[in-house]
């Protein structure tokens, strides 16, 4: 395939076909993102593919190019281009931080019932077997 055919038009005319029709799993990108202005996130490869296939009738298939030819395509065509690893290490100091929220929430415990059972030195867990009793039992010691 030659993504050298293809115009700024025809990936944007891709996108909203993607809104349409969605990306199917085998086609979901695992090192890069395109990024539009509204936060939107499609996987590069798909979207020269589809394009290809809405500018000139081919098949939607992303075998005839490499995904570095299609993020470098997409990037000198002025679309934004973001690598998965770095919303994923967002999420996870935000997740951190929210869990040290938690901590100081409990009274310095990460679990809201260590702060419970030594509040008032009595906690009875019950439930359908099966259900974490002893895990969140062992849990609780471990943390007081």
């Amino acid at each position: 395939m030659a993504i050298a055919n293809l115009k700024k038009e025809d990936i944007i005319n891709a996108l909203k076909y993607i809104d349409d029709n969605g990306i199917p799993f085998p086609n979901k990108s695992k090192k890069y993102e395109l990024v539009t202005e509204d936060g939107k996130r499609y996987p590069p490869k798909y979207v020269v593919a589809v394009a290809d296939h809405l500018a000139n009738g081919t098949d939607i298939s992303t075998e005839g190019f490499h995904g570095v030819e299609a993020r470098s395509y997409l990037e000198s065509q002025g679309f934004t281009i973001e690598t998965k690893d770095k919303k994923e290490n967002e999420v996870t100091a935000a997740e951190a931080a929210a869990q040290e929220e938690l901590v100081q929430q409990f009274k310095g415990y990460r679990n809201p019932f260590s702060s419970l059972l030594i509040a008032s030195k009595n906690l009875i867990l019950r439930g359908a077997p099966g259900t974490g009793k002893s895990y969140l039992a062992k849990e609780i010691a471990t943390d007081i």
